[in-house]
């Protein structure tokens, strides 16, 4: 009997076969362990060999082990074969990445069943799950597959790589941190905060239930801190790819098999232009760039899915990413501050600071007129230093931001941004 779930045919490869000493591979360690707690003898016993696709083998792991919480019965659990893993890594290492063998001796249903889960990967190694069950007992294999797919169905805030490891971001970030102007908020809002509370809307009227997202401008203007803040609040899942993710055109179609198997889902894109320059050569690139295309708009059904791409050139992008409906619908620019979006970040970070009533903050505003949103408050964060150099050590008094501080902290920015990049060496002493 082979039961394949819908999403295991798309991920994974499955068989059923007898358990003897052959199919594992001499293993009679692992064999012996096994017989002792199913209290059988081999030829009694089936074996489900679960190959687990790469990309998913944490999401797997962190759903299984949720699943075994729940529904079973934990009797022993044991580390499998390390001698023999220790030939492929450094075991201790990688134990604290997540990357082990381990195996579950299990009660469920009163009945005993043995999970051995592998999530190594080598060149003759893939992730992989082995259940064994005693032969009368293999509707209970499928019931846990099942339990696991209702875990993975269920999953909501969590936070992936590019590569499929799960990572919280250092703290929780809200809307209130982030100034913008009233038009980007709303397209942020109906475009993203509200998008996935209208898909009965959608597939009423046969509209496609996705969205695609460029944010671009300079940097330090908040394109990264806005993902940070709706990866923190919005109920789905999450996944962050930076250029390190992407080495190879099957790591896109990867990252694009997740995100549909964790819908509903964001997938992020930081730095698109460095997946999609216009006019790369190399084949490797090119690869990459019509995998994205494809994968974006083409024989998948990307339902549930929002992809947002950031970049600091959004002249670079390839047309067929920058210009073409289906794709990436709306760009959405984050400019450099005018001057009363200057004036609102300034008030919001010197709330908690006391500023000197000599202080002109229209001068100081008008000033920082060719700033980013961070060298704003780059330049916030120079005065108080400025300030509290102006105390003396010993001295409990109140820090303020003074006059001089901020334009000490002006003329440092101003030179600052001059003494950035390559020095010029006269032509007498380059010689």
């Amino acid at each position: 009997m082979v039961l394949i779930l819908n999403w295991i045919v798309r991920m994974s490869k499955i068989s059923i076969f007898k358990v003897d000493t052959e199919t594992l591979g001499g293993n009679n360690m692992e064999l012996d362990k096994i017989l002792d707690y199913l209290d059988c003898r081999a030829k009694e016993v089936k074996k489900i060999d679960y190959e687990i696709g790469d990309i998913y083998k944490f999401l797997f792991s962190k759903c299984l082990t949720e699943t075994i919480k729940k529904h079973c019965q934990i009797i022993n659990k044991d580390i499998f074969g390390i001698e023999t893993y220790k030939k492929y890594v450094d075991y201790e290492s990688e134990r604290l990445k997540g990357l082990w063998q381990v195996g579950y001796f299990l009660k469920y249903k009163g009945k005993k069943v043995t999970f051995h889960l592998d999530l190594r990967t080598t060149m003759t190694i893939h992730p992989a799950l082995n259940i064994y069950v005693m032969e009368k007992d293999m509707t209970l294999a499928s019931e846990l597959l099942g339990k696991i797919t209702e875990e993975i169905h269920s999953l909501k805030k969590t936070m992936f790589t590019g590569t499929g490891r799960m990572f919280n971001l250092e703290r929780k970030y809200d809307f209130d941190e982030i100034i913008l102007p009233e038009n980007i908020k709303q397209v942020i809002k109906e475009q993203v905060i509200d998008f996935f509370d209208k898909e009965d809307l959608f597939l009423k009227h046969d509209i496609p239930f996705k969205r695609g997202l460029i944010l671009h401008g300079n940097p330090g203007n908040g394109k990264t801190l806005l993902c940070k803040i709706l990866a923190s609040n919005l109920n789905c899942n999450f996944i962050w790819v930076t250029s390190a993710d992407v080495a190879f055109s099957y790591d896109i179609s990867n990252i694009y098999m997740l995100a549909r198997m964790i819908r509903p889902c964001i997938v992020l894109m930081e730095d698109i232009d460095l997946l999609g320059f216009e006019g790369r050569e190399s084949r490797a690139s090119r690869e990459i760039l019509g995998e994205l295309l494809n994968q974006m708009d083409g024989f998948h059904s990307n339902s549930g899915l929002i992809t947002i791409g950031t970049t600091n050139n959004c002249e670079s992008l390839d047309k067929a990413i920058s210009n073409r409906p289906g794709r990436f619908d709306i760009k959405l620019p984050f400019n450099d501050p005018d001057f009363e979006m200057r004036k609102k970040l300034i008030k919001k970070f010197t709330e908690k600071m006391e500023i000197a009533k000599d202080v002109d903050l229209e001068d100081i505003i008008k000033r920082a007129d060719k700033l980013s949103c961070s060298g704003v408050k780059e330049l916030i964060n120079k005065s108080l230093i400025f300030s509290c150099e102006e105390l003396k050590k010993e001295s409990k008094q109140k820090v303020i931001l003074t006059k001089t501080s901020f334009k000490r902290a002006i003329i440092s920015m101003e030179l600052q941004k001059k003494q950035i990049g390559f020095l010029s060496i006269p032509k007498e002493k380059a010689s």
